[in-house]
């Protein structure tokens, strides 16, 4: 990937071309629609602007319809050139059939990005129409064909608002005990495809809750499921309604009229222990949801788990918890808050609610995966956004008296995983937190 500024002989000093010149870049992929470059640029006055980092400086990825940016220079203050004018990738033949594209800058705002594709030359041109892209903003720019590749552009993690509601004309009985299943449709169809989500409450009183496509698109692969033989979670019913272990809350504002969030209740006290909101997404690459951990707000420390080490504080401060099955440096060993990588993990986490009881949850997917965790240590809330390479959803929500209870139900019901919170580290965890009755 090179930097490609057209000279048209009109400008006599780096400052004009700087600040008039068109710049571009120009990738030519490689047969895995693979490439890399860097960009330099500086104001091109003194050589103290080298001294002082006064300058832009970026590695560029490109690849499976994202051009990623790193930035190589954090000390620079300001843009040295007018922005990027366009991205044109060569030897895109792959692409010709691309119908979405977009720039997201650093604050999470999308901007749509025309396309052009010159059958004669196979080659891809993206660019904003209102004027150059600033490269200080520019976090990813995303473009792909609607029949097979994931919108990007739509509804993730602050993007576009996307979410899924009822389909039209379902109704949602919880009268009853036996699992139930419905239809969700998406706010942008065209985007998102329909799902269908069944929600079981088990012998055990734990709350399933399973989405997948509704009718598999022909272009995309079937989402891994972790075989039973594997992981089996039993989802033997119980024989307590539904409602009292969960409520469906529908919206009704004017950008999220329609919108759901089902929510977990402690049976006990009806109390909130997890809320899931309806941004999800499934697809061949993506598999992300949004929940709400409603931990308790006195002596708040948030949500544990995860990992067999993450940290000597066994609580998950604000940050990116990447599950990737590898072996790396955990924080205890490096003294760097959150763990980059985690090794030996459990996509399992579990916090004491409001009332004092514990909750767990335990998202049955073995795909890698992201957990980002924002605490709010005010309202009590742990706001999770998952992110994995695939998989369908399939959450397992379940609560009890003490952490014991909750790994003891864990262990019984999710049969293939050991405990993952060792009784040493709840012992320690009582005396220097107080939480009772963890031993």
């Amino acid at each position: 990937m090179v930097a490609f500024q057209p000279n048209t002989g009109q400008w006599t000093t780096t400052t004009e071309i700087l600040n008039d010149a068109e710049l571009h870049l120009v990738a030519n992929i490689d047969p895995n629609g693979w490439a890399t470059g860097t960009l330099f640029m500086d104001k091109g006055i003194t050589t103290t602007e080298i001294e002082s980092k006064d300058y832009e400086y970026y590695k560029f990825h490109l690849s499976s319809g994202s051009l990623k940016k790193w930035v190589l220079n954090d000390q620079n203050q300001y843009a040295a050139g007018r922005g990027l004018d366009s991205l044109t990738i060569v030897n895109a033949e792959t692409h010709k059939n691309t119908d979405f594209a977009c720039w997201v800058s650093n604050d999470e705002t999308v901007s749509n990005v025309n396309i052009t594709y010159d059958a004669t030359n196979k080659s891809l041109k993206l660019w904003d129409v209102t004027g150059p892209i600033d490269m200080t903003k520019l976090r990813d720019l995303y473009y792909g064909n609607s029949e097979i590749d994931q919108n990007l552009c739509v509804g993730i993690l602050g993007h576009e608002k996307q979410f899924y509601k009822l389909k039209a004309g379902q109704e949602v009985d919880l009268t009853g005990n036996a699992p139930i299943s419905f239809l969700l449709e998406n706010n942008v169809p065209t985007a998102h495809p329909d799902l269908n989500m069944t929600v079981t409450v088990t012998e055990a009183n734990m709350v399933n809750i399973n989405w997948r496509y509704a009718q598999q698109p022909g272009t995309v692969k079937v989402p891994y499921q972790i075989p039973s033989s594997i992981i089996d979670i039993d989802l033997t019913p119980g024989h307590i309604s539904l409602d009292e272990f969960i409520s469906i809350q529908t919206l009704t504002g004017d950008t999220d009229k329609g919108e759901f969030i089902l929510t977990v209740l402690n049976p006990t006290d009806k109390q909130p222990i997890w809320s899931l909101r309806s941004n999800m997404q499934l697809n061949q690459h993506l598999n992300m949801w949004e929940a709400i951990a409603h931990t308790r707000k006195e002596n708040f420390q948030g949500v544990m788990g995860l990992a067999d080490q993450t940290t000597t504080d066994l609580f998950l401060g604000n940050g990116t918890y990447t599950l990737w099955n590898r072996g790396a440096p955990e924080p205890a060993q490096t003294g760097k808050y959150p763990s980059e990588n985690t090794y030996g993990s459990h996509p399992f986490i579990m916090a004491a609610a409001e009332d004092g009881q514990w909750f767990g949850a335990y998202s049955n997917v073995a795909n890698a995966q992201d957990w980002i965790i924002h605490n709010e240590d005010v309202s009590g809330n742990v706001v999770i956004n998952f992110l994995a390479t695939g998989g369908i959803g399939d959450l397992t929500i379940f609560a009890g008296a003490t952490p014991n209870e909750v790994t003891e139900i864990y262990h019984n019901h999710i049969v293939g995983l050991p405990v993952v919170t060792p009784q040493w580290a709840l012992g320690w965890h009582q005396s220097r937190w107080g939480y009772k009755d963890t031993a």
